[in-house]
């Protein structure tokens, strides 16, 4: 009895030895993996914030200019300086058409040093352009510049003139959903008091709630400020501003 007493507790005893041993390697096998896993994704997450505060820590200090202007044979030049102390890389230049509403993407690789500049044509004819342009430069770092000298306008005989004021626009939206308006600038009189039959219309869609544009005008004087709803002919804003104008008219859509 007592032989067959020691054998069941040493059976007992390697029965728990072996149970331990299986409990430890779950540990090893799943436990651990699972921590390191873990840790990894934190370092992995640490690196990726680090790079995202660098990234905008020098998105902030990114700093260029740009200057389109007219040039012979119909055609825009388009001039950016870099005025920071980074290298900047330009990826894209925008060129928005806002008379037939349409924008036109040009891919470009240009790799600015500190105090740099370069010139890039663009041949307007190709892109079958209406009367009036804005020209718009993006960066690798995501950042967007818009040209000192919009908005071109094209003069009927043809050529490219800048227009140096621009109205500044602003219509907050109600509801939900994307929504495009029409702004329309029509001059009044020009500066020496004669009537004018100029005008200038951009077309604009909501980024949330929120439309912004900005309307260039040829010469300071009264304009008459007329907002549209996509699909509407009538207007549901009209307001006469003068220019220059050191504020922008804010417009609230309520949708009536």
């Amino acid at each position: 009895m007592r032989h067959t007493g020691f054998r069941e507790r040493s059976k007992a005893g390697v029965s728990t030895l072996l149970g331990m041993l299986i409990c430890v390697s779950i540990l090893f096998s799943v436990v651990i993996p699972l921590f390191l896993y873990i840790n990894m994704m934190n370092n992995l997450y640490n690196q990726t914030f680090l790079e995202m505060t660098e990234l905008d820590q020098q998105r902030m200090m990114e700093s260029i200019t740009v200057f389109a202007y007219p040039t012979m044979g119909h055609n825009i030049s388009v001039y950016i300086r870099n005025k920071c102390v980074l290298n900047v890389n330009v990826t894209r230049i925008w060129v928005t058409d806002l008379q037939n509403k349409t924008l036109h993407m040009l891919d470009e690789s240009l790799y600015l040093t500190p105090g740099s500049g370069s010139i890039t044509p663009i041949n307007a004819s190709s892109l079958k352009l209406g009367a009036s342009v804005n020209v718009d430069v993006a960066t690798e770092r995501g950042r967007v510049y818009a040209s000192e000298t919009n908005t071109l306008y094209l003069t009927p005989e043809g050529g490219w003139e800048v227009l140096p004021y621009a109205i500044d626009i602003v219509i907050e939206g109600s509801g939900e959903g994307r929504k495009r308006y029409a702004v329309k600038a029509e001059q009044l009189e020009d500066p020496t008091g004669h009537p004018t039959g100029w005008n200038n219309t951009v077309s604009i869609s909501t980024i949330g709630r929120i439309a912004q544009a900005s309307v260039g005008v040829p010469s300071y004087g009264y304009y008459n400020l007329t907002v549209y709803r996509e699909g509407q002919s009538d207007p549901f804003f009209r307001k006469v501003v003068k220019v220059p104008l050191f504020a922008p008219v804010v417009i609230t859509d309520t949708g009536d």
